[in-house]
C-alpha cells in the first residue's frame, strides 16, 4: 500500500483549521492532515512548512491567504499574507503543490481570474466545501487526487515526445483520445511541469468539450433523459468510456469517441440522428425501458448539443454560440439554447453580431417556442 497523502493546513484560526483537519482525517485513511498556525515571521513560517512536508510521499499545502485576523502561535498578529509565505516556500521547494484555502468566495474568484497568482497557488479550495454536510468526503477526494496526480507529474523531462507519452499514461487515454489534443499551454512563470500539467487538466482538458465531455454532453449524445442516463445498466454499459485518469475526482468525464463508438455499435453502424432512434437501439441492447430527451425549445429529436446554462438537450437550429476566449483546436464550441436566451439566463453572455438579431427577437418574445 502506498504512503497516505500528507496535508498541512496553515491558518491563523487554530480552532477552524483543526476542525477542518479533523473532518478530512475522518473521511478516509489515505490522507493524514495536520493543522498549524503561522509563527514569528514569513521565513520562520516557511521553514516550519518545509520541515513538516519534507517527505517523498505525496504532499499538499493548504494555505490561508489572510493571516492577520488572529494571533499567531507566538501570540503576535502576522504582518504578512499567504501569498508571501507561498513565495518563500516556492523558492526552497518548487515541487510542493500549494492550495489557497479561503472562506471568501470573492477571494476565491479573484485568484481564479488572476493568472499571475499561479506563481503562488496551484488551486483554490473554499473552506465551506470541506465543512459541508458530507463531512469533507468530496474535498478529501479532491485533495488526494490532486496530490497523487501532482506526484505523478513531477520531474518530467523537457522533451515533447516523452511528455506526450507520460501525459497519455496520466490521463489513462486510449490511443485515439490523446491525439486530439494540441500542445500544452505556455509554462507558468515558475516553469514547473507539474503545475502546468495540472492547470491544463483542470482548466482546459476537463472543462472544455472535446475529447472529454461531461455528463450532460454524454447524455445528450445518447439521447437520454437524466434519469435514464443514471440507470445502473446504462452506467455499466458506459464504463469502458469513462475517464479514469488524473483529477478524475473533480468531475465525471467520458471519452467522446468511445461513447460514440459504443452507441454506433448498439445501433448496428453509424449513429442515428433522431434521439428516439438512438434510445430505441440502446434500450434494446440493455433490455430496459429508457426515456428520450427532446430539444428544450421545440421538443424535436435532432439533439446533439447540451446547453451551457441549463444542460438540457438542444438541436443545432435552436441554439447560439456565445463569444468567449479563443478555444484550442480540440475544443468544440459551447452553445446556449433558445429557451435560456428567451428567459434571460444568458444576459451576462455576449453573442456575435450575426446572432444578435435572434437574441433580440427571443428577448422581445418575437420568437416563441412551438405550442406543445
Amino acid at each position: 500500500m502506498s504512503d497516505p497523502v500528507k496535508i498541512l493546513i496553515v491558518d491563523d484560526d487554530r480552532d477552524e483549521s483543526e476542525s477542518l483537519a479533523d473532518l478530512l482525517n475522518k473521511s478516509g485513511n489515505d490522507l493524514v492532515c495536520t493543522a498549524v498556525q503561522p509563527y514569528g515571521s514569513v521565513e520562520v513560517t516557511a521553514k516550519l512548512i518545509r520541515e513538516q512536508l519534507d517527505t517523498d510521499a505525496p504532499r499538499l499545502l493548504l494555505l490561508d491567504y489572510r493571516l492577520a485576523d488572529h494571533q499567531m502561535a507566538n501570540g503576535r498578529v502576522a504582518d504578512f499574507r499567504g501569498g508571501t509565505v507561498a513565495s518563500h516556500v516556492r523558492d526552497e521547494d518548487p515541487d510542493l503543490p500549494i492550495v489557497l484555502l479561503t472562506s471568501e468566495e470573492k477571494l476565491h474568484q479573484w485568484v481564479e481570474r488572476r493568472p499571475g497568482m499561479r506563481q503562488h497557488f496551484d488551486w483554490t479550495l473554499l473552506k465551506s466545501s470541506v465543512a459541508a454536510k458530507d463531512h469533507g468526503v468530496r474535498a478529501h477526494a479532491y485533495l488526494v487526487d490532486f496530490a497523487l496526480t501532482w506526484q505523478r507529474a513531477r520531474g518530467w523531462p523537457d522533451d515533447e515526445q516523452e511528455t506526450w507519452r507520460r501525459l497519455g499514461e496520466l490521463m489513462s487515454a486510449p490511443p485515439e483520445g490523446l491525439e486530439q489534443f494540441v500542445t500544452l499551454e505556455p509554462k507558468p512563470p515558475r516553469g514547473d511541469v507539474a503545475g502546468e500539467i495540472l492547470h491544463w487538466l483542470l482548466k482546459r482538458a476537463h472543462r472544455l468539450r472535446g475529447p472529454l465531455i461531461d455528463d450532460a454532453s454524454a447524455r445528450v449524445m445518447l439521447g437520454l433523459t437524466p434519469e435514464s442516463f443514471e440507470a445502473p445498466e446504462v452506467q455499466q454499459w458506459l464504463q469502458p468510456a469513462r475517464y479514469e485518469g488524473g483529477l478524475k475526482a473533480f468531475g465525471r468525464r467520458w471519452w467522446t469517441h468511445l461513447v460514440s463508438d459504443r452507441l454506433a455499435e448498439a445501433c448496428g453502424g453509424a449513429r442515428p440522428i433522431e434521439a428516439s432512434e438512438r434510445v430505441r437501439h440502446l434500450a434494446a441492447t440493455l433490455s430496459i425501458d429508457l426515456g428520450v430527451e427532446m430539444c428544450a425549445w421545440c421538443k424535436g429529436e435532432r439533439t446533439l448539443h447540451a446547453c451551457l446554462l441549463c444542460r438540457r438537450a438542444t438541436d443545432a437550429a435552436h441554439c447560439l454560440t456565445p463569444l468567449g476566449e479563443p478555444l484550442p483546436a480540440w475544443a468544440d464550441p459551447q452553445v446556449v439554447c433558445y429557451r435560456c436566451v428567451a428567459e434571460g439566463r444568458a444576459a451576462q453572455l455576449h453573442f456575435p453580431p450575426s446572432a444578435q438579431e435572434i437574441v433580440d427577437a427571443l428577448i422581445e418574445d418575437r420568437i416563441q417556442p412551438p405550442r406543445e
